[in-house]
């Protein structure tokens, strides 16, 4: 049996992961939210891809979450910054 495979990967694992915990220090705050914004989108679009692809059932109950927390997110700045100058 070999286990080079399973080594392979953790340690592939922990690259990324230290990459990712490096990068705000490193990066600019432009990168920084571009990034957060591509892994979020690439977690709705695999989770579309589950749900729909694999199991065939079309459901759009992942989208409504994501879109309540998008309008949520873009609603409480909005606010804030009015209970502030009040």
């Amino acid at each position: 049996m070999s286990y080079g495979a399973p080594r392979l990967a953790i340690a592939l694992g922990a690259g990324v992961c230290v990459l990712l915990a490096v990068a705000p220090a490193v990066l600019s705050p432009f990168l920084i939210q571009f990034l957060i914004n591509f892994f979020m989108l690439a977690i709705l679009a695999e989770s579309w891809n589950i749900i729909g692809g694999f199991t065939g059932y079309a459901s759009f109950g992942n989208a409504g979450f994501f879109g309540v927390g998008a309008y949520t997110t873009g609603a409480s700045p909005r606010r804030r910054a009015r209970s502030s100058t009040t």
